[in-house]
């Protein structure tokens, strides 16, 4: 596997213009005023201080691609990634803003999930995408929707609420229908069309072969942060694979149910600088970045607002990149936490090395930690594995979306006359029924 040098690293375009309406002037490190439907958490405080006979037959590692000048024209926004739902930039269905490129997401993972005919995946809002988006709530997605609000509802997060709102035959973004459509399966997962098992083989298989980790224990809890990477695939985008104060990443959590059957959730994040919202690429370099291709033991604790040392957070010591140095140094002080976000978009949560969960996905993400832990425990004390670890020590690896293995075959897609089965991934022609 090809790893980039921090010269490569670097070498980075500095982002754009979202299509969104630009917000008015503002002092420095203050805040742009954050609309209701935007309110995703609360500004935190900085923390400065594979097997190699690829046992899951899902490819080998492919080489990094070679970095983009610095005069290519960009359009540098984290929604570069067709397949990427997670980036909506407003909402879609009735009363929506409706923006083409937002509505032909949500049609994708519709398309995906077997609820509208690939055909109509045309970027047009339309009574087919309506009657989608109303069979996805009342139907497919109901109980994730469910447990995503009862999680945002939990007082352990009273200021993180964005995930409990939910509007019929509307998807805006954050809120529980969006949520519950980005983590529905079968989902593109780089480039393939996975059911929720293939995808937990493909990260288990990506890890084990990554130089820095190469092992997975698939008896233990695992978030997996990729950096350069959401909502389907690696970035286009040499602009935003590493650009600061945008949730253009995407942390995994990797768990097992009680019967063992695997469980795979994502959750809008950065592993970038995000320092209020004002991390510049000056003032980059002298913050402490985690590098990629390491694994980093944490702790599930008490707090609902970070894993950090103060009761949950990582042990040991780990790796940062300042700049363009690597830096070996003690774990404690690089938290994962969530963040707000401002009327543009961008990061506000002074992310000073740490990984930083969108506020209105951070209470669902900390209770799936928890989930996994406490299923990890009942699978113990009926007779499993002693893991022989501190308890709610979960593992979190980061990977280079850039340097994911290529999974094997073609692109898998769904037939534009199938419906999908009671089996998740499975499809049958219309035409047989």
């Amino acid at each position: 596997m090809q790893i980039e040098t921090k010269e490569q690293r670097h070498q980075v375009v500095a982002p754009g213009p979202r299509d969104l309406s630009p917000t008015p002037p503002r002092a420095p490190n203050v805040p742009a005023a954050v609309p209701p439907e935007r309110a995703s958490g609360h500004q935190q405080d900085g923390f400065e201080e594979a097997s190699p006979g690829d046992p899951y037959g899902l490819g080998r590692p492919q080489a990094a691609a070679a970095p983009a000048a610095a005069s290519q024209p960009l359009a540098a926004t984290h929604r570069d990634i067709e397949t990427n739902v997670m980036a909506l930039g407003g909402s879609v269905g009735e009363g929506g803003t409706n923006d083409p490129a937002d509505v032909r997401r949500v049609q994708r993972r519709l398309s995906e999930i077997g609820l509208l005919p690939a055909g109509q995946v045309s970027g047009t809002y339309d009574d087919a995408t309506r009657e989608a988006i109303s069979r996805f709530q009342r139907e497919r997605g109901t109980d994730d929707i469910a447990q995503i609000q009862q999680d945002s509802r939990d007082p352990a997060f009273p200021t993180q609420r964005g995930g409990e709102h939910l509007t019929p035959e509307r998807i805006a973004p954050h809120d529980a229908t969006h949520q519950a459509l980005a983590n529905a399966w079968p989902r593109t997962v780089n480039g393939r069309l996975m059911t929720e098992e293939q995808a937990y083989n493909y990260l288990a298989n990506a890890i084990q072969q990554d130089p820095g980790i190469a092992s997975f224990d698939r008896d233990r809890v695992h978030v997996v942060g990729v950096r350069g990477y959401q909502g389907g695939g690696p970035h286009q985008n040499p602009g935003v694979r590493h650009s600061n104060n945008q949730y253009n990443d995407e942390l995994f959590v990797l768990s097992r149910n009680p019967d063992g059957s695997p469980r795979v959730r994502s959750f809008v994040a950065t592993t970038d600088p995000g320092a209020a919202g004002n991390v510049t690429d000056a003032t980059r370099d002298q913050i402490p970045i985690l590098e990629a291709h390491q694994r980093i033991p944490y702790r599930h604790g008490l707090g609902a607002v970070r894993f950090d040392t103060r009761g949950s957070g990582p042990t040991g010591r780990l790796r940062v990149d300042r700049g363009g140095h690597s830096v070996e140094r003690d774990a404690p002080g690089i938290a994962i936490h969530s963040g707000n976000e401002t009327a543009d978009g961008r990061v506000f949560a002074d992310s000073q090395g740490c990984q930083v969960v969108h506020g209105s996905w951070y209470p669902a993400f900390h209770q799936e930690i928890g989930r996994g832990l406490q299923a990890q425990r009942q699978r113990v004390a009926a007779g499993g594995r002693e893991l022989g670890h501190a308890p709610g020590e979960f593992q979190y690896e980061i990977l280079d979306g850039r340097q994911l293995p290529a999974p094997a075959g073609p692109p898998r897609r769904r037939p534009a006359d199938a419906c999908v089965s009671p089996r998740p991934g499975v499809y049958v022609s219309r035409a047989s029924n």
